[in-house]
């Protein structure tokens, strides 16, 4: 039995983080109007961890939705990530999650 830790992939299309880097822009200026800092890098990785590793979302339906709906998704993703694995714990589900996948 292996003790060594699986890496975190990032891998995702030029598509994708095209849109994730969208999400995060539209994150980061959200959360400026509430006085909220956002490490705008951590959020980018957070969303392609969760994106890459388990949890597909539907970026685009997620950069396009309301604020109480992305809020969610974009809060919510950066509380309940497990860093080291890039998989969402405490049950968490974002609303843009691809449940075909």
């Amino acid at each position: 039995m292996s003790t060594e830790k699986s890496l975190i992939s990032f891998d995702c299309s030029l598509e994708d983080a095209h849109l994730i880097k969208k999400i995060v822009q539209r994150g980061v200026e959200m959360s400026a109007r509430y006085a909220v800092p956002i490490d705008s890098l951590q959020a980018a990785m957070d969303i392609t961890a969760v994106h890459c590793n388990g949890t597909r979302l539907k970026l685009w339906q997620f950069y396009a939705s309301d604020n109480s709906d992305f809020s969610h998704d974009f809060a919510g993703i950066g509380i309940h990530i497990d860093r080291e694995t890039g998989k969402l714990k405490n049950c968490f589900v974002p609303r843009f999650a691809d449940v075909k996948h």
